[in-house]
């Protein structure tokens, strides 16, 4: 597929709007590369935060179960920015929504 009939399929799809089209399309050419792999690149980095999301889930299990009560509230403070600051930074949102888009022709 081309880069046009990418971004048509793309815009026929309800989930994704035009903001999110007109972001893939500047990161393709900001990084001179096909909308393809800049669509695989925001996979790789949503899958990659929606890991770091699954760590910090399973350090404050631990945190927890191991730490006191101060140890463990000082922590969930310390994630909840952390993670706000991850969606500020990365289009989580946007590659996640991604995955629902077959690019097979």
């Amino acid at each position: 597929m081309d880069d046009k009939s990418i971004e048509m399929l793309l815009s026929e799809k309800k989930f994704i709007s035009k903001r999110d089209v007109e972001f893939i399309r500047k990161q393709a050419i900001g990084n001179n590369i096909p909308f393809k792999i800049a669509i695989a690149k925001l996979k790789r980095i949503s899958l990659g935060m929606i890991f770091l999301h699954l760590l910090f889930l399973l350090l404050a299990i631990v945190a927890f179960i191991t730490g006191d009560p101060l140890q463990f509230e000082s922590f969930v403070f310390v994630a909840i920015v952390v993670i706000i600051m991850i969606h500020i930074v990365a289009p989580v949102i946007l590659g996640a929504k991604l995955f629902f888009v077959s690019l097979k022709e």
